[in-house]
């Protein structure tokens, strides 16, 4: 499964991705299945979605997966790029926030988390977040994409 949706991700094309996620899904509440290969369709699933420019669906299979594994960063990283239903789970910078805490050093997603704070006006737990992230590792290649933002926020 993974490796048909990465085939998606490199080369999309709309009737697979629907074909793929109508596929999936039929197998994902299969009881027999271990919470593992539950938690791989999901995040699949969420991929798919993204790329059929599904937010509801990624959003729902993101959770959906998080509940199996709430340290996952793929599915944390997915709710990053959407809006928020706090109908559906938790707010994707909690999500960030609670990886983050599990996987201190995995900068991408303490990135993500750093710019989803940012855009939902979390100013002040950004800039402290920043300023840590700078005092740990001067010049990281993945500090948000906005370097004078994120300069300007942490002084």
């Amino acid at each position: 499964i993974p490796s048909l949706v990465y085939a998606q991700q490199v080369e999309p094309d709309a009737d697979d991705i629907a074909l793929l996620r109508s596929a999936i899904a039929l197998t994902v509440d299969d009881a027999n299945l271990d919470p593992r290969h539950v938690l791989e369709r999901c995040v699949a699933l969420a991929q798919l979605a993204v790329l059929a420019n599904d937010d509801a669906a990624a959003r729902t299979w993101s959770h959906r997966g998080l509940a199996i594994d709430p340290y996952h960063a793929t599915l944390a990283l997915t709710l990053a790029r959407i809006d928020d239903d706090e109908a559906v789970g938790p707010p994707a910078r909690d999500v960030l926030a609670q990886v983050v805490s599990q996987h201190p050093t995995w900068p991408d997603v303490e990135a993500a988390l750093i710019r989803r704070q940012l855009e939902d006006g979390r100013v002040d737990e950004a800039r402290w977040r920043i300023s840590t992230w700078q005092q740990r590792h001067p010049n990281h290649p993945h500090m948000p994409e906005t370097p004078g933002r994120a300069q300007e926020i942490a002084a």
